[in-house]
């Protein structure tokens, strides 16, 4: 609808607006929401971290597979 980047101001605004603020947790959740959301500035931290979780997958399947010859 908007050809803008989003904020929680603008959002809230709009919620407020509308009605909805608090229907939708209000101010308190909104920011919750903004904290709790992930953002492209770690990227490069969450990659290593998935690549870790990926290795180790693979490091138990192939022990299990070891383990049931």
């Amino acid at each position: 609808y908007r050809r803008e980047p989003g904020d929680i101001i603008l959002v809230a605004g709009d919620l407020d607006k509308q009605g909805r603020l608090e229907q939708a947790g209000g101010y308190a959740f909104l920011f919750h929401l903004v904290n709790a959301t992930p953002t492209a500035v770690h990227v490069e931290y969450y990659a290593r971290e998935v690549k870790k979780a990926s290795t180790r997958r693979r490091m138990i399947s192939g022990a299990e597979a070891g383990l049931l010859r």
